[in-house]
């Protein structure tokens, strides 16, 4: 549990940083969503508001893929 935590933890940052290139910080949203982690949603849900149509529009999907 603790290891999903961290990883979770780091594709958070990754997802939410904006010096990143989209396409990394896409790729992180992915990571987030098969994370399994509590965690994730809130990273999900602030990419999700950002503004940024094409990460927001991956942050929502990755919202509906948790399980």
């Amino acid at each position: 549990m603790r290891r999903r935590q961290t990883a979770a933890n780091l594709l958070a940052r990754v997802a939410t940083d904006v010096s990143r290139p989209a396409a990394v910080r896409r790729a992180a949203l992915v990571g987030l969503e098969t994370s399994g982690a509590a965690a994730a949603t809130t990273p999900l849900l602030r990419v999700a508001r950002s503004g940024d149509d094409d990460l927001a529009r991956a942050a929502l999907l990755a919202l509906g893929g948790r399980r």
